[in-house]
């Protein structure tokens, strides 16, 4: 009988280290997105600017900031975006209303120690699009609208690359280079001279002069103190 019980304890303690293991191995896999501490939250900006283009109206903006709430290592992240100073070709006032449309990034692979390759999702409820409003010149709404362009729900889409990087702080935060060429733009407003084809399958989303687009992403724990975060 005592025989019995230790044979049955030896492979109850062996059933436990099973278990332990396939728990650690869920938690975090190679090509996760992880941060040292949990919930953390990230912060993205951009390193240059982010231009959409549908080959005949292009939209920048100064400034682009996106954030996102880790609660866990995984391959997914969904992140809000947030546009402000927009212009249009360059020379024309843009406004992006995310209309309630957020980001979903996913990990599809890492490459070696320090790069991944990734799909970005454009997530947006039923009937609702990225709507981006161009004006026909000086501040918006002050002079005639030129151009809608909506970004409707779409995706996976490949072109994205996670780089790990480190600061002079030490601390360790994702590049995100972006250079997506099958984009989906519809034209809702304006006419084709002025803002393109009525739907561009192949829009892209770059950087300035056809350069990859770069966000730089940080993350934060409860306290808002700058933490690590990288692929694993």
């Amino acid at each position: 009988m005592i025989r019995n019980l230790r044979t049955l304890g030896i492979a109850a303690v062996a059933a436990l280290a099973m278990v332990a293991m396939g728990a650690t191995a869920a938690q975090a896999a190679e090509g996760d997105i992880e941060a040292k501490e949990y919930p953390a939250t990230v912060k993205g900006t951009q390193a240059n600017e982010n231009v959409l283009s549908n080959g005949i109206r292009s939209v920048s903006c100064a400034e682009a900031n996106l954030s996102g709430t880790l609660s866990g290592p995984g391959k997914t992240i969904t992140i809000q975006p947030l546009y402000s100073s927009c212009t249009g070709n360059g020379n024309t006032t843009a406004t992006v209303n995310m209309n309630g449309c957020d980001y979903t990034l996913h990990v599809t692979e890492r490459t070696n120690a320090s790069t991944g390759h990734g799909k970005v999702t454009v997530d947006c409820e039923v009937g609702k699009s990225i709507q981006i409003d161009i004006w026909a010149t000086g501040k918006k709404h002050t002079e005639a609208k030129l151009c809608r362009l909506e970004v409707p729900a779409q995706g996976p889409l490949a072109g994205i690359e996670y780089h790990n990087r480190t600061k002079p702080s030490g601390k360790k935060y994702i590049e995100l280079t972006i250079k997506i060429n099958t984009l989906r733009v519809l034209r809702t407003e304006g006419t084709a001279v002025n803002c393109g084809a009525a739907e561009k399958v192949n829009a892209t989303y770059e950087g300035p002069g056809g350069e990859a687009a770069k966000i730089e992403a940080t993350a934060l724990n409860e306290g808002g103190t700058e933490i690590d975060l990288f692929i694993a």
